[in-house]
């Protein structure tokens, strides 16, 4: 009996630790993108937008956000009902992933500000290794919606 229980014990903590730690990866696709070599890499300012409220707000902010506003090309009318939309500066992204380890260990803002505070899911990104003068800009992707995901704020 307690051989079962052992195998139980450790077939369950080995379940447990895969779920914690499995990295789940994004679909993304880019929706547009303007190239600008004046454009500096911010590594921790990508946001997440779930509404057009929130777009369109984001881009009141500063005169600087109303200037990247206005030089998208075709952006065009979003689909807020079945995507999610992410914007990030500098350089292109290679892959979008979150779990629960990242979210609730290696999540950088401070604690009044942390994802899981607020039952959100912390995006962390892997960007391309290099950008040339002719790649780097502001993006902006689309993900499958899903209102709990979260980016960092950090302009």
């Amino acid at each position: 009996m307690k051989k079962i229980i052992i195998i139980f014990v450790i077939l369950f903590s080995s379940i447990g630790f895969y779920i914690f730690f499995q990295k789940n990866y994004l679909d993304f696709k880019i929706v547009s993108n303007t190239t600008n070599s004046n454009e500096p890499f911010r590594p921790m300012a990508y946001e997440f937008f779930h509404s057009e409220k929130s777009y369109d707000s984001f881009f009141e902010r500063t005169v600087w956000t109303k200037n990247i506003k206005s030089n998208f090309p075709n952006v065009g009318k979003l689909d807020f009902e079945n995507y999610s939309y992410c914007i990030f500066f500098g350089k292109s992204v290679k892959s979008l992933y979150y779990s629960y380890k990242t979210t609730y260990f290696d999540d950088p803002s401070p604690s009044y500000a942390s994802a899981r505070r607020y039952g959100k899911k912390c995006v962390f990104v892997v960007y391309e290794d290099e950008a040339s003068d002719d790649k780097k800009g502001v993006y902006l992707y689309r993900v499958k919606r899903d209102n709990k995901l979260r980016g960092f704020e950090g302009l």
